[in-house]
């Protein structure tokens, strides 16, 4: 909440010199924040989304482009925890799954590992809710482990166990990969 006002600011600046894709940019965040502040706010937040991301899309780095759809996705899945159509939240599942691979693609592109954990984990979610999905979960959920664990090496201190053949992600596959 305490990113309002300078929020504001850089709108009303953004609007005043007529520096659109700033503003874009701005609005993007904004949505962000309105998503972070909980409640029914998502709605707000997709549509000033909808609003920023053809000029996010046109003159925005790629990771600004990543972002708004990872950020799309969230408001998706804020909606999907307000409904109770079942039909419905099948939609909505697969609405998320389609903006999250998005970001996903582009991410990729600037190699960006913890937004990739983010995504690829959101991924396992989603499709762990989507009938005849298990496949596009399990997957997800290995990406999302191996770059966890490669997050982990990096850093130098690595929790995970090895199992006694040496395979970190049959020690992984019980905790990330289960039938509900």
């Amino acid at each position: 909440e305490r990113a309002l006002p300078q929020l504001m600011e850089c709108l009303d600046l953004a609007k005043r010199y007529a520096m659109d894709p700033l503003r874009a940019v701005a609005l993007a965040t904004l949505a962000k924040v309105l998503l972070c502040m909980g409640g029914k706010r998502y709605g707000k937040a997709r549509a000033f989304l909808k609003a920023a991301m053809p000029l996010i899309m046109q003159h925005g780095h790629i990771w600004f482009q990543g972002e708004a759809y990872l950020t799309l996705a969230k408001c998706t899945m804020a909606e999907i925890s307000t409904t109770g159509k079942v039909y419905y939240n099948v939609e909505l599942h697969k609405m998320a799954v389609a903006e999250l691979k998005k970001a996903e693609s582009y991410f990729e592109q600037i190699e960006d590992v913890q937004r990739l954990r983010q995504v690829y984990y959101l991924l396992a979610r989603m499709y762990n809710s989507i009938p005849n999905a298990k496949k596009e979960r399990d997957n997800a959920a290995k990406k999302f482990a191996q770059l966890s664990i490669a997050k982990n090496e990096r850093e130098g201190n690595s929790v995970m166990e090895t199992s006694s053949n040496g395979d970190q992600w049959s020690v992984l596959q019980g905790v990330l990969i289960t039938d509900s």
